[in-house]
This record gives structure tokens, sequence and C-alpha cells, in this order.
């Protein structure tokens, strides 16, 4: 089901799915995919924080919590959630990109009308034309966002000397595959760091993908100009070479390339 879903869009499912079950809700609404996002680094350029403490706030108040449910119970979708799936698979198809990120979800919030989530974006200024606008043009740098620069470069790069390859960008995130096929799997992940990453959450995020069968992940920090690779067994390290290198398929990046 969650295929085309980037890994910060699969965890804002589990959290909302935690998310459900400590107000007791028999589904999950469209306010707890809300709940989820705003956990996410993601939601920081569109909202201020203190839109986010107002939302969290506005939630808790219109929607009463009940008796808890366990956090193993498979909770379904509402009707609503369903829908914001299908148009946040639109979204992402719109912007030519393979994988389905939080930025295409919080779109499918804003687009089922009428729902709590969307009413309370709604109220913090948030339009579906605004979002879709800034997206689009990759959205300026700010201080939590000075990567956009960097990934530029990365994915002109990339895009120009490997043209055999998949590449697409969710967020500060890009996707590497060994063809443009839908159905094959990444082999490369690359992440722009921020300075509100938390060194423990990034490291837990790279060993689910390396579980998930990732070959390579490289993080690169757009204030420092350093690279890391996360290897299994190996972990995080500082790159301290020239080029990095993928084998299987032969992927080369001199760093002098985009820092």
């Amino acid at each position: 089901m969650f295929e085309q879903y980037a890994e910060k869009a699969r965890r804002i499912f589990l959290i909302a799915r935690y998310e459900a079950s400590q107000f007791g809700a028999d589904c999950i609404g469209t306010e707890h995919l809300l709940l989820a996002f705003l956990r996410d680094n993601a939601s920081t350029r569109f909202l201020s924080v203190n839109s986010v403490k107002l939302i969290h706030q506005s939630i808790h108040a219109l929607c009463p919590a009940h008796k808890k449910i366990s956090t193993s119970v498979d909770l379904p979708l509402s009707d609503e959630s369903k829908r914001v799936l299908a148009y946040s698979a639109e979204e992402a198809e719109k912007l030519k990109q393979v994988y389905i990120g939080p930025e295409h979800l919080l779109l499918g919030l804003l687009r089922e009308e009428g729902s709590l989530a969307a009413n309370l974006l709604q109220e913090r200024g948030l339009t579906i034309e605004g979002i879709r606008a800034d997206l689009a043009s990759g959205g300026a740098d700010s201080p939590v966002r000075p990567g956009k620069a960097l990934q530029a470069k990365l994915l002109k790069y990339l895009e120009s000397h490997y043209h055999e390859l998949g590449v697409s960008a969710a967020g500060p995130q890009i996707y590497v595959k060994p063809d443009r096929l839908a159905a094959t799997p990444a082999f490369l992940f690359i992440q722009i760091l921020s300075p509100i990453d938390c060194f423990t959450d990034v490291c837990h995020r790279m060993d689910e993908l390396l579980a998930v069968g990732l070959r390579y992940v490289w993080l690169f920090d757009p204030h420092t100009g350093h690279a890391y690779t996360v290897l299994p067994g190996a972990g995080l390290h500082e790159f301290k070479g020239d080029i990095l290198r993928t084998e299987t398929p032969v992927l080369e990046l001199p760093l002098a390339e985009v820092f």
C-alpha cells in the first residue's frame, strides 16, 4: 500500500496510528494525520512554531480523548483519510515526483475540504495554490532550510551525468534508482541535513533505510560542507575523500561539484 511513499511519509502514518490510539479513536482520521505531520521537520517549511502549537490545542479541544487503545491494534483509515492518500498520490504525480512525501500529504489534507485538518490548516493561512507554487519553484532558502541550493546542485549533477538513473526528490531527500522503471527500488538515498535535525533521529532513520534494502546512504551538511556515509554494520561516518562512489551501478560524485 505504501510502496510509493518516502520513508518520512511512512513514518507519518505510523505516528498517526499512535495518535489515534491515544485518543481512543476507532479509525485514523485527518486530525491524526495532521498531528503526525506536525511532528515532521517538513512542517516548519509551512507553519510557524506558534501555528503548530495552536493546531495542537485546537485538535485536543475539539476531539475529547476516550479510553486509549493498544498500539498493537491495526486501526483502519477513515474514509476522509483514504481520500487524502489518493489526493497525495495525485499531487506527487503532478510534480513528477516518484515518491510521495510529507508535503504531498499536506496537500492531500487541504484537498479534503470540510475535514477538521483542512479547516485548521486554512485557519493558519495555508492554501493549496500557495503550497503547490512553493513546491513547484523549490521554495526559497531560509534559516530553517538552507540546503535548497545544495540540493539543486546534487540533482543537476545526477541528472546531467547519469541519464539512465531514476532520480527523484521528496523534500530534503533524494532517491536514486538504477533505472527509470516505477517498480525498481532505489539503491541510493541522499539527505540534506538542516540545523533542526536531531542526530539520534537521523541515525534511527538511516538504520530503517538500510533495513529495507537501501545499499547506500549519503548525508550532506550545507552549513559545514561535510558529507557522511552510512553503511550496514559500520554506522554513520564522516566521508574524508574527494569522490563519493557506488558500485553496481557505478556512480561517482565529486564533492567539489556540490560544495
